[in-house]
């Protein structure tokens, strides 16, 4: 016979339901939510979410926080490059799709100097932190715990390399 269960009200206001046994994880209890006014924001997730949103372009795509910010600037900069900008080189009119991006191709491309990562933070704190922010390598672990959005702006093409 399965153990009661009980819901509770977290401090974030959360409702939980848990076995009175203990013996399984907690599980989120979904609850309509109530009416509110339009003015009013309603925070159902603990922050930091996992995702930050990347805008690049007509692309916006999710990619995990934590593996954001492991690479660390240059890195995630290098990583966008071979994602959205560089095409490898063609061969009698095919792409090689097994072509790795080499060193000298990525340290001789635009997009590793001309690229801008402007960062919308979560937590503000006046006004020089509000919307689009140039996010430089320094404190990239703490900065990224912190952004909801990145947008990439370049305005070069796709290059072969």
């Amino acid at each position: 016979m399965p153990s009661p269960r009980t819901a509770s009200r977290n401090s974030n206001n959360v409702i939980r339901q848990t076995d009175q046994g203990g013996t399984s994880p907690q599980t989120p209890v979904t609850t309509p939510l109530p009416s509110i006014a339009s003015d009013t924001v309603v925070q159902l997730e603990s922050w930091p979410v996992p995702q930050v949103i990347i805008g690049f372009r007509e692309h916006k795509i999710a990619y995990g926080r934590r593996a954001i910010m492991k690479l660390g600037r240059d890195d995630f900069l290098r990583f966008l490059y071979v994602r959205f900008v560089w095409v490898p080189v063609t061969v009698f009119g095919r792409v090689n799709r097994n072509q790795k991006l080499t060193d000298y191709a990525w340290e001789d491309s635009d997009f590793r100097t001309g690229a801008s990562l402007m960062g919308t933070f979560y937590h503000t704190h006046g006004q020089d932190d509000v919307g689009k922010i140039k996010l430089g390598d320094l404190g990239w672990y703490e900065m990224i715990n912190n952004i909801v959005r990145i947008d990439v702006e370049y305005s070069g093409n796709a290059v072969s390399q």
